[in-house]
């Protein structure tokens, strides 16, 4: 038997609260009265109203709603008939036919149940199929008893795009049949494709790159063609070889990655290139420096004999010259100068002689 409820329990602690007695409290605590008629007889006797009259009227069959009644008319003077207890038939007559109901309907389904119940055996009562593949019904049935029955299988079918569908499958008979339910779920598990229009290429440092100009198409079997969906970066590292990395994704999150490696045909080319520029500049500068410089005089000098002739031929030379000619001094003058393709310098000479 359970105990008092927490509401019953209330009830107690208000009555010790209002100051009640502990043969008041025991009269309105009494089992079988729920919380509502225990409020009722708390509360009367709080205002008033003895201990046996109470008792008189505190039964379980009595309803709150009638004790109230009854005691507004104790109140009143007058006289008052509690109500007698009624019989509980009622309480035992509802489940005796419950009872014989379900017994009948148990035997009914005994007797005409047929000799041999169709047994119709699924592989799985669940199952997942990529996009795109057809669904075979009846690849999925293990084992039917063909005598006497007809297998119905659903409608095969190609889900296009992600999606759960129940389909039936049934074992009719003459008298009975049996019904099994499926759930086939198309799901999109293949990772998208993308093709490059090549996977290497080589740049000069100063051209401008454009990842995307090297994607020729992104395509998913679900979504179709993604190529605008396709990302990758324009920024090249500083190194001679590298990889651009493409990516794609299609909505039901399934990625795809491409690599295209990018070699610089001229890295390393700047220190060649800044030896040439220094060489070119200092070959500048002398260039410069020959046109910058003054020409010189040349003086012409008599012929000096050679030191293979005997002296006295030499001397004997000599005065031939000073009796037959008259002393002469030349004098050369330089009017212009142009450079030649060489890197040399010509010179324009005047010469004037003078006795």
């Amino acid at each position: 038997m359970n105990g008092p409820t927490f509401l019953q329990k209330k009830e107690v602690e208000e009555g010790k609260k209002a100051g009640l007695r502990p043969d008041q409290i025991a009269v309105y605590s009494r089992p079988g009265l729920n919380f509502k008629q225990m409020k009722v007889l708390r509360e009367a006797m709080a205002d008033g109203l003895s201990t046996a009259d109470a008792a008189m009227i505190g039964h379980p069959w009595i309803s709150a709603e009638t004790m109230k009644e009854l005691i507004a008319e104790m109140k009143s003077g007058k006289k008052i008939t509690v109500p007698k207890k009624k019989r509980q038939w009622r309480n035992w007559l509802l489940p005796v036919m419950a009872f014989l109901s379900v017994t009948a309907a148990a035997v009914f389904l005994i007797l005409e149940q047929p000799p041999s119940v169709p047994v119709l055996s699924l592989k799985a009562r669940e199952i997942r199929i990529p996009c795109g593949m057809p669904f075979e019904p009846g690849q999925y049935v293990q084992t039917v008893p063909t005598e006497g029955f007809e297998l119905i299988l659903p409608d095969s079918f190609v889900c296009r795009k992600p999606e759960t569908r129940l389909v039936m499958y049934e074992l009719k008979g003459k008298n009975c049949s049996v019904r099994k339910i499926m759930r086939v779920e198309a799901v999109d598990d293949s990772a998208p494709v993308i093709t490059l229009a090549r996977d290497r290429t080589e740049l000069l440092k100063a051209a401008k790159f454009s990842c995307h100009a090297f994607v020729m198409a992104a395509t998913d079997n679900v979504d179709g063609d993604i190529t605008g969906r396709v990302s990758c970066s324009d920024v090249l590292a500083d190194t001679e070889s590298q990889k651009v990395i493409y990516t794609v994704k299609d909505r039901a999150g399934n990625t795809a990655e491409a690599f295209l490696t990018v070699h610089y045909a001229d890295y390393g080319s700047d220190t060649t290139e800044q030896k040439e520029e220094d060489d070119n500049q200092e070959e500048v500068q002398r260039e410069s420096g020959k046109k910058n410089r003054e020409p010189e005089v040349m003086r012409a000098l008599p012929d000096v004999p050679s030191p293979s002739e005997p002296v006295w031929n030499q001397q004997e030379s000599l005065n031939e010259t000073e009796e037959e000619y008259e002393e002469v001094v030349y004098t050369e003058t330089v009017v212009q100068e142009q450079p030649a393709g060489d890197g040399s310098t010509l010179v324009e000479h005047h010469i004037s002689s003078s006795s």
